[in-house]
């Protein structure tokens, strides 16, 4: 059997479902209640709670979204942090530098001989890695703080 609602749960729920939809578009519009009510054909008390029961569904959508949201950009933080890291490993590596260098030699024959020299230089590593690294750290605080409990000492103290 069909889920039924409205008018005593005689109206199709297609038709309450509209009806709630179209309460909502109004509201957002800038209608008052009575306004809408008049609109729909129902009470300004039936708008009430249309709106109360469709800002709830909205709220709760909203904080999914959210929560998804944030799991992604939580996730795209510890990436950069891990690229970050990686280029601070690879900046510290020795770096070796080879020099070539042509010498005419003294010998019978004359001509030039090729000589190769490899210099190697140890790095500190680049800090900009680091600062990079951080901020991603210091982001993903940030974004996780957004979903802290809060105690209501802490409410207090924002205000």
């Amino acid at each position: 059997m069909a889920s039924r609602g409205g008018k005593g749960g005689a109206e199709p729920r297609a038709r309450v479902q509209a009806r709630r939809l179209r309460a909502w578009e109004l509201s957002i519009a800038g209608w008052s209640q009575r306004q809408i009510a008049q609109d729909l054909g129902v009470s300004q008390p039936a708008v009430s709670k249309m709106l109360h029961r469709v800002g709830l569904e909205a709220a709760q959508e909203l904080q999914a979204d959210l929560r998804a949201n944030l799991a992604r950009t939580v996730r795209q933080c510890d990436a950069i942090y891990r690229e970050a890291m990686d280029a601070w490993g690879r900046s510290q590596t020795d770096r070796t530098r080879r020099r070539h260098q042509r010498v005419e030699t003294e010998s019978e024959g004359g001509g030039t001989k090729a000589l190769t020299e490899a210099v190697v230089t140890a790095r500190e590593g680049d800090p900009r890695f680091l600062a990079a690294a951080l901020a991603a750290v210091r982001q993903k605080q940030a974004l996780l703080s957004l979903f802290q409990p809060q105690t209501p000492e802490q409410s207090h103290e924002e205000q």
